[in-house]
Parts: C-alpha cells; structure tokens; sequence
C-alpha cells in the first residue's frame, strides 16, 4: 500500500529582524594611583562594548614615548615619562595622548572635560585599525586617521562635541590641542552610539500525514537571502566646492629684522605672502611705513621701526598702528582668525578685498570692505578665535590689524592661524 501527501506550497515569510542604532555613554572615572608603569592599559565595558585605554606622550627632544594613564574621580589623565606634576591630558612641556581601541566600530558622538585646567582646546582622530592592536603610536598612525580640533575660550567642565562627520571606526585618540600650550583636561565621560545589528530570519513548514496508528512527517525550510546593501557611491566634488584649509603661522624667527620683509606659507596646495606695516595714529599727517613681520612659536607679530623688540605683536600702542597683509596665490573665503599670545585686549580689524599691490595705504584699504571684530571688554588674556567675514566676501587679499579705530588702545596679540576655504 502506499500512502501520497502533499504540503502546500507557501511563500517564505521575511522574518528578518534589524535593531536600532544604540547609543552609550562610558563612565571614565576611578580611584587609582597619581603614578605607576608608563605603558599600562585601563579597560571599560558597557552594554555589551568594551574599549581599552592607554597613554603616550610626544616632545620634540625625547620624541614619542608610552605613558601612564590614571582613572580618577575627575576622569582619565596622563602621566608622561618626565613626571609631570599635572596628571592631566595637558600640552605643557610634553604632549599627552590617549588612544581607545574599541572592540567592535564605533561612532563617537562627544567627550566630557572635568578638572579642567586654563583652557580644554582638544585634537581627535579617529580611524579604523582592523581590529589589530597597535604596536607603534607615531606620527604615520595619526596621518592615516582623520583629524579634527575642537576649540573653548573658558576654563570650565564642559562636553566637547566631536566627530562633525559621523565617521565610524574602531579606533580614537584624543590630545591636548597640538598647536596649543595651555590646555589640561581630565576625561570624565565619552559618548558614542554602535549600528544596528539584522538577524535573518527561518521559515520553516512540516507536514504531517497520519492514518490510523501510522504517521509520517516531512519538514521544508526556507532560509531568507541576506541582503547585500546597496553600495553609497563616493561623493564627487562639484567643481566649485569650497576646500577647507587651516593656515598655521608658528615659527623660530629673531624679534626684529630687515623691515619689508615677506614670510610665505604653503597649506594643501595655497600659497600666502605676509608682509608687515605700520601707520602713524595721527589720521591726517600719520604715514604709512615698511614693518618687520617675524613668526614665533605663537604666532605671527610686527616689530615697527619706532617700537623695540620687546613689542613684537601686532598692536595698536605706541605712536603707530600695526598691519599684517595677507596676499594669497588666488582668491579665498576667510572665515576665522586665531589669536595667540594675547596682552591685555584683542580687538581687532579686517579688511577683505582684491589687489596686486604689495604695500598699503589709505587708499587702498578704503577700497576693501571692512569690520570690527572686538571681545567683550579689557583684560581679556585668553587666546581667541575670532569669526570673521560674517558676508562670506572672497579676496586675494586680507589684512588684519590691532583695532585702530578705537578710543582707548590697549590691543596686543599674536596671529596663530587662519581658516580659509577656497575653490
């Protein structure tokens, strides 16, 4: 005798499963020692990711080093290999790094600074190491990561956001701000979130014949396909698109030189010539006179033929005014200035035109559209970013001078960097 069943034929159900992003906030804190073994690794775990911490450290004479990484009350520091006395994050006298090698990729959201010092200037990279540890913290590992600043002008605790670009990696630094010397931190609180996760989902049917006593049972299953994501084509830039540079002016020049001099920087394929110049207070008789222009570790200044050495900022005291003249290889859109090196005040002026002269003059500057970027009041030491150019006006040419238009003259500062963009 023989016995003939069929099933149905259905089709597979998508019981295929994708959970949220998830965000999670690591807690940093502890109660460790102020000193230990350079090298040492502190591990974190939270919801179902775990990231491992540890510490370097970079001068110029001992070059890069490991370091110890402390959790305290206030958050992770550093302690370098020279024994600072602040175990901080911090850029005084050595660099501190600290390097998290996340178990899985991560997209990290912001950072909580406590124990702050004078300032919390910070540099992140973040970057994708393939899982693997990493055998040598250099120069070459933080090329290969993509890097971003982030700047305060406050000495408080505060959340720093991070990671403008949604980047996801398994791999973060954070330092004090490279180009800076006044900036300590503890890391209280780091904030990232992981991508969801898709679990394919099984169909699966049995069918059943049964007679009598005797029964019989076949099983057909299905298996849904995983899906393969549609590839996110690269982003072309139009050709115009604005490129976004940072022009850092630091250097190790004498504090006065041949007057009319002119410095030239380079930064991802923008040229600048600075020249430096200095106009006498008196609006009518006042005559505009070749400056010395010299570059510091903080910074661009201008030494004028009435003032010493001892006054080699750009400044608006004394008998005269000081300029700096900016005239770049083609024209760009300035959109801020950071002032080092600060005495007293920082007001200051800008002009944004088009020229293919070489030195100033009433004239020309009247020709330029111009304004004031002044700070709250006197005594403001701390450096600064000044946004500029609130019309977005593009120029071959910027000149930024101590605020000469004011009624008291008490503004002094160096020139540290330029953010500029340009097609």
């Amino acid at each position: 005798e023989t016995w003939l069943y069929t099933s149905v034929i259905e089709e597979a159900q998508d019981l295929t499963t994708t959970t949220t992003a998830q965000d999670i906030r690591f807690n940093l804190t502890g109660s460790s020692s102020t000193t230990g073994d350079s090298g040492n690794i502190r591990s974190f775990t939270q919801d179902g990711v775990s990231v491992e911490v540890s510490g370097f450290s970079y001068n110029s004479h001992e070059g890069w080093q490991d370091a110890y990484v402390g959790s305290y009350d206030g958050g992770l520091g550093v302690i370098n290999r020279n024994h600072d006395s602040d175990h901080r994050v911090d850029n005084y006298g050595s660099l501190d790094y600290l390097l998290f090698e996340f178990d899985q990729d991560v997209t990290v959201d912001k950072a909580f600074l406590d124990a702050v010092g004078h300032d919390s200037d910070i540099s992140i990279w973040i970057g994708d190491r393939n899982g693997t540890d990493i055998s040598n913290f250099d120069d070459d590992l933080l090329d290969s990561f993509v890097k971003e600043n982030d700047f305060t002008n406050h000495g408080g605790d505060r959340w720093a956001n991070l990671n403008h670009d949604e980047l996801a990696g398994d791999t973060l630094v954070i330092s004090a701000y490279t180009d800076g010397s006044n900036d300590s931190f503890k890391l209280k609180k780091l904030d990232i979130s992981v991508a969801g996760e898709e679990t394919i989902g099984v169909y699966q049917n049995t069918a059943t014949v049964t007679a009598g006593d005797v029964s019989d049972s076949d099983t057909s299953g299905y298996i849904n396909p995983e899906t393969t994501p549609t590839p996110t084509p690269t982003p072309v830039p139009e050709p115009s698109e604005c490129i976004e540079t940072t022009l850092t002016f630091t250097g190790g020049s004498s504090l006065d030189g041949s007057d009319g001099n002119v410095r030239t920087f380079s930064q991802d394929g923008l040229s600048v010539d600075v020249r430096g110049f200095s106009r006498g207070k008196d609006e009518l008789t006042g005559q505009w006179k070749d400056a010395y222009v010299g570059v510091y570790g903080s910074g661009l200044g201008v030494t004028d033929q009435d003032e010493g050495t001892h006054a080699h900022r750009v400044d608006n005291l004394g008998h005269n005014f000081n300029y700096v003249m900016f005239k770049f290889s083609q024209e760009v859109t300035v959109d801020k200035a950071r002032f080092n090196a600060v005495v007293d005040d920082s007001d200051a002026k800008f002009w944004i035109g088009n020229t293919n002269e070489t030195s100033l003059n009433d004239d020309l500057l009247a020709s330029f559209y111009s304004e004031i970027n002044d700070t709250p009041g006197t005594g403001e030491y701390d450096p600064r970013w000044a946004n500029i150019n609130s019309s977005g006006l593009s120029g071959n040419t910027l000149v930024i001078a101590a605020n000469p238009d004011e009624h008291t003259f008490e503004d002094s500062f160096k020139i540290h960097q330029l953010e500029v963009c340009y097609v």
